[in-house]
């Protein structure tokens, strides 16, 4: 069994819903080839984040431009998806 890199320091290209534009068509959650995204009192929701494959195709499905994709601190499983590191930042010491 192949085990994929699991990275904790990053951030995934994922959908965040604008949740005053949408009216729960479900559109979107139709359009989602993974099945990542699923409406959730009647609002979509990306229910399933570690299967989303960071794909846009569905956010055009939205008729109310309610789906933006943005890049997000996330740590999972980096099979799925796009990823970027992110750098550690330097800690600050005061004397």
């Amino acid at each position: 069994m192949e085990q994929s890199e699991v990275f904790s320091a990053g951030e995934k290209w994922i959908p965040a819903i604008l949740a005053d534009a949408c009216t729960g068509c479900g559109l979107c959650v139709e359009a989602c080839g993974p099945r990542s995204l699923a409406i959730v009192e009647k609002i979509a929701t990306l229910a399933f984040p570690d299967t989303c494959g960071s794909e846009e195709h569905w956010v055009s499905a939205c008729p109310e431009n309610a789906i933006q994709m943005i890049w997000a601190p996330f740590s999972g499983d980096m099979g799925a998806g796009q990823w970027r590191k992110v750098e550690s930042q330097p800690q600050l010491q005061y004397n």
